[in-house]
């Protein structure tokens, strides 16, 4: 199955995965930007960019795993697709620590809180869109 196919067994107008995946990074972003504004009219700047930051420590992996899936889904073999998402799920976690650890490193002041908030939160929206999935996809 390659990135743009549509799923099996959907009823529904097909969608391609590659767009349905930029959507869900466009709703990650949202969330984000969401979640910063609220820390910053309910707690302050520093909640503020470090709900962003928590937000994009999500959002960049998983900006590199949506693009590794596309691109090796564009090969169309099944054989393909499969390392690609296996090399995008590992530069995923190995981005994700770094991200965490630089701005546990050279980001101060910084509200943890904030920014596991902003992590989760933003992590959320992947969760939300395979519980609300529609395609008949078993996820």
């Amino acid at each position: 199955m390659s990135a743009d196919a549509p799923h099996a067994g959907s009823t529904s107008k097909p969608v391609s995965a590659a767009r349905a995946m930029f959507g869900i990074l466009a709703a990650q972003l949202g969330v984000s930007l969401l979640l910063a504004a609220i820390g910053g009219l309910y707690a302050g700047r520093t909640a503020a960019y470090s709900g962003l930051i928590g937000g994009m420590i999500c959002l960049l992996p998983n900006t590199f795993l949506a693009l590794r899936i596309i691109a090796a889904g564009m090969k169309r073999e099944p054989r393909a697709l499969v390392r690609g998402v296996y090399a995008g799920e590992a530069g995923k976690m190995m981005i994700s620590a770094t991200l965490f650890i630089v701005a546990f490193t050279l980001v101060k002041p910084l509200a943890a809180g904030w920014l596991f908030a902003g992590f989760i939160a933003t992590q959320g929206v992947m969760w939300v869109a395979l519980r609300l999935d529609k395609t008949g996809c078993d996820a």
